[in-house]
């Protein structure tokens, strides 16, 4: 067991404990409740004996109404151990049950092939790529190490031929950082190789001219993008 479920099931544990106990018969959450119980507990303080006045006050005064109620501890305690515990149960469902709505649902064929193409019809040019599911890649979204959810990404740009302007930078350049430059998930050489990842970048300076391609504008554009994946080339070979 995980320490984040050992926690929302203590939560849990507390929240059920702190129901059970405001509503117990020594709790009302009304006045009129609270009246009923002070006024058995009156009965029950006298009992079947002579009654007068100095023992129903003395019963009285022993048994205020405040006892009966449940005061702003008692709410704070439903609060903090039955409704954030239910949000977060509420919340854990919504997130490893239901889909993942950002997530891109597969593209058909045909829908594929009416996407713009590259001027040779190799390459298909432009958004629409439905991009990998990192939760596909570990066991929730929250898992998902950088490395490896670009570089599925990466392979699956290649195995289409399917590439955005965006790509270069959104995957392509976060591959590398990521690999270069790790975060408190770790380091991802585990998934992958400099070498491999050099491949992969080659590749990408290929298909600039025909996505950056037609105006002198464009060109320009494209001159830079491959200057920026080389100076990525050279870092991984600096490795």
């Amino acid at each position: 067991m995980s320490i984040r479920s050992l926690l929302l099931a203590i939560f849990i544990f507390f929240g059920l404990f702190a129901v059970v106990v405001s509503f117990s018969p020594s709790m009302s959450f009304t006045e009129e409740g609270a009246n009923k119980l002070r006024d058995q507990a009156i009965d029950y303080c006298l009992g079947e004996g002579a009654v007068n006045i100095n023992q129903v006050k003395y019963c009285s005064e022993n048994n205020p109404l405040e006892q009966f109620q449940v005061g702003a501890l008692g709410y704070a305690a439903i609060l903090l151990f039955v409704i954030c515990p239910l949000l977060a149960v509420i919340w854990t469902l919504f997130v490893y049950l239901m889909p993942d709505p950002l997530v891109d649902k597969p593209l058909t064929k045909e829908q594929q092939f009416k996407l713009p193409k590259s001027q040779d019809g190799t390459l298909t040019v432009g958004p629409g790529r439905p991009k990998v599911d990192g939760t596909s890649l570990f066991q929730s979204k929250w898992a998902v190490h950088p490395v490896k959810y670009n570089l599925e990404n990466v392979k699956d740009i290649i195995k289409r031929n399917h590439i955005a302007k965006g790509d270069y930078s959104d995957h392509f350049g976060r591959l590398v950082n990521f690999y270069l430059d790790p975060g408190p998930e770790g380091s991802g050489k585990s998934f992958v190789s400099n070498q491999e990842i050099i491949v992969y970048l080659e590749w990408a300076i290929k298909t600039v001219p025909k996505v950056y391609a037609g105006s002198e504008k464009e060109a320009e554009a494209g001159k830079r993008k491959i200057k920026s994946l080389e100076k990525y080339i050279q870092r991984m070979k600096e490795l």
